[in-house]
């Protein structure tokens, strides 16, 4: 594709500026993906991730053999079945105020609830030097703008389930949900970071 001369970008501009030419799809939205590498946690290093074991770890809801059911609202995702058990277990004996369904609003991207909005995966080498992503375990990772504490749910699926694009076979899910106004070495990507690096 060439350039455009001066001619082609005055038409652009008008065409821009006048925006009854311009067709918008109604019912869509932008979806903004971003993938970065992000190092393993060094618990020899870093001193946060040790910490970050043994304090969470404690606390955190621990789910096995976790069943993905049919939701009863028919619009949503499976998906949303597993986030709910999960939090119900997470948010028992919290003092934490917020509702399941501002929760879920963040945690998920869209309506539908079939979306994580932040994740977390690890990749595997393959055969002839390259990578692929690890589809046993998958880590969601939410900042919460009224939550006062970190919260960190583990879960072993029943059977491998498939959680969206690029997790088709997840196995272990975790969900960290973070305070947004709190020191960068807790951070949900950093809490993420720890338990990613542990699978």
């Amino acid at each position: 594709m060439g350039e455009l001369n001066g001619e082609d970008k005055k038409q652009m501009k008008e065409d821009m500026n006048n925006t009854s030419s311009m067709t918008v799809k109604s019912g869509g939205a932008l979806l903004h993906r971003q993938q970065q590498p992000v190092e393993h946690k060094d618990f020899v290093t870093e001193v946060r991730g040790v910490m970050d074991v043994n304090n969470l770890l404690e606390k955190c809801a621990v789910i096995l053999d976790l069943q993905e059911t049919p939701n009863e609202n028919p619009n949503t995702s499976s998906m949303e079945s597993i986030v709910d058990t999960m939090l119900n277990s997470m948010m028992s004996g919290t003092e934490e105020t917020i509702t399941k369904e501002e929760l879920k609003s963040l945690i998920f991207s869209n309506n539908e609830m079939d979306m994580l909005a932040n994740t977390v995966q690890g990749t595997i080498e393959v055969g002839g030097g390259g990578n692929e992503v690890d589809q046993n375990w998958l880590v969601s990772t939410t900042e919460v703008p009224t939550l006062n504490n970190r919260v960190v749910g583990i879960s072993r699926m029943s059977r491998h389930t498939n959680m969206g694009e690029g997790a088709n076979e997840v196995k272990f899910f975790i969900l960290v949900l973070c305070p947004t106004n709190i020191k960068g070495t807790k951070t949900a990507l950093e809490t993420a970071r720890t338990f990613a690096t542990l699978f």
